[in-house]
């Protein structure tokens, strides 16, 4: 299994930005013999989103990112999951994935905030 990480620029925190090099770095000692790692900085390569990375940049922007893949499977929007949880979808021991429904979603639910906070 690959699990790729894509980033924008790096892995944003609220006062740090970790760069891709740590990232690999990290994510390869917590799925050392269970995956290898990929990440992709999207600011340095080209990378072409997929359908639903490309729904959720449209709607969300770059809080989109980190984007996580256990294989062909988008696993994670906005955060890299804690090492277990990583883990045990590299290994396919946890069922994950996010589907165009659930972005579409999240989607809703945003408008519906927005419109209630209008309301007022």
């Amino acid at each position: 299994m690959i699990v790729k990480i894509v980033l924008d620029g790096g892995l944003k925190s609220c006062c740090s930005v970790y760069p891709p090099e740590f990232v690999k770095e990290v994510t390869s000692i917590w799925l050392k013999n269970v995956a290898d790692v990929e990440v992709i900085d999207r600011t340095a390569v080209e990378w072409i989103p997929d359908d639903l990375a490309a729904l959720g940049l449209e709607h969300f922007g770059d809080r989109i990112f980190p984007l996580v893949y256990c294989g062909d499977v988008l696993a994670s929007m906005g955060a890299i999951p804690d090492a277990a949880t990583l883990a045990a979808m590299a290994m396919e021991k946890m069922e994950y994935g996010i589907t165009r429904d659930d972005i579409l979603k999240v989607i809703g639910e945003e408008e519906k905030a927005s419109d209630n906070g209008n309301q007022r």
